[in-house]
């Protein structure tokens, strides 16, 4: 039995079965949908199933940036910063329809990559969360 194509599937049900952990948002793009967990950012491409290398990327959220450009002609675009080189970056492109959702997920990711950053700095070496006063 040949597998169903990703997008046969209920959007949510398909890609927690892919990325195997509970999804915070979603959005589904042109080709490709994006994911946000509890511990990451998901792209998962269409036909991932055929891609085992390539179909699934994922970012902690500590290491992504997102973007948004509206749409324009039916289509808007997320672009996630993916490194500290300004051009490694992907972009979804996401059809007007979706725009609110996409909205809702992109600000999602920015929330969960500010938690993971002050988490981050928070236990950073030589940081002490103890105030101290003088007397």
């Amino acid at each position: 039995m040949e597998p169903r194509p990703l997008s046969a599937l209920p959007r949510n049900d398909a890609l927690e079965a892919l990325v195997g952990e509970p999804m915070l948002e979603s959005v589904p793009g042109v080709g490709a949908s994006l994911a946000v967990t509890q511990t990451r950012v998901i792209l998962v491409r269409d036909g991932s199933e055929r891609r085992p290398k390539t179909g699934l990327r994922a970012w902690d959220h500590g290491t992504v940036d997102a973007r948004m450009e509206p749409p324009r002609g039916g289509n808007g675009r997320i672009v996630l910063g993916t490194g500290t080189n300004p051009y490694a970056a992907v972009s979804l492109f996401v059809p007007a329809a979706w725009w609110p959702t996409a909205v809702r997920t992109v600000e999602r990711i920015r929330t969960e990559a500010r938690r993971a950053r002050r988490a981050a700095r928070a236990t950073a070496p030589g940081r002490s969360r103890a105030r101290t006063s003088e007397i």
